[in-house]
């Protein structure tokens, strides 16, 4: 966003700011931004990248307590890959997790779940790099079914719409807290 501080100087009247160093708090309407459509898109699209990584730790954290398979997921690349052992084939795993995940979570095909979207899918042929292997592509899909795991998990105290990093990453903490002081 453009500021004082970050624009030219340039000769202005005196009386009449520059409205391009108008803040948010100019307009009457707090939704409205100053930044560049572009700029917008490319923000939203990092915030939910951002969401996306702290609601797969959370997963994997919250597949920790659990019995196994334990996950550990990770995102790269517009991918999830996991860091799967040699010795372990690959599709009994997955198919071990969508199992445990649809049980653990009570999921059925009435709920707001995407089953054709990770973590009830992956990918018919997971692709082996040196120590992971890329199990899924990461959607919109796969974003909203971690949100819906997510409020799940927290019995509906949180509903998906309201589902932020901050939330996320609070939760996170708490749980990290419980393992600590057990």
């Amino acid at each position: 966003m453009l500021t004082e501080d970050n624009i030219p100087d340039q000769k202005r009247s005196s009386s009449i700011p520059s409205p391009i160093a108008w803040n948010d708090s100019t307009f009457l309407n707090p939704e409205v931004s100053n930044e560049e459509p572009e700029k917008q898109q490319v923000t939203k699209e990092k915030e939910e990248e951002k969401l996306f990584k702290a609601l797969l730790y959370w997963f994997n954290l919250n597949n920790y307590a659990l019995d196994p398979p334990h996950t550990n997921f990770i995102a790269e690349n517009g991918k999830i890959a996991s860091l799967i052992d040699d010795g372990v084939d690959v599709k009994e795993y997955l198919q071990e997790i969508i199992d445990k995940t649809k049980e653990e979570y009570r999921v059925n095909k009435e709920e707001a779940y995407d089953l054709n979207e990770f973590p009830f899918q992956f990918l018919s042929n997971c692709e082996k790099n040196q120590e992971t292997t890329v199990v899924a592509n990461i959607s919109r899909g796969a974003l909203l079914n971690l949100k819906e795991l997510f409020s799940r998990e927290h019995e509906g105290k949180v509903e998906i719409k309201d589902i932020d990093i901050n939330i996320v990453e609070k939760a996170v903490k708490s749980e990290k807290d419980e393992w600590v002081n057990f």
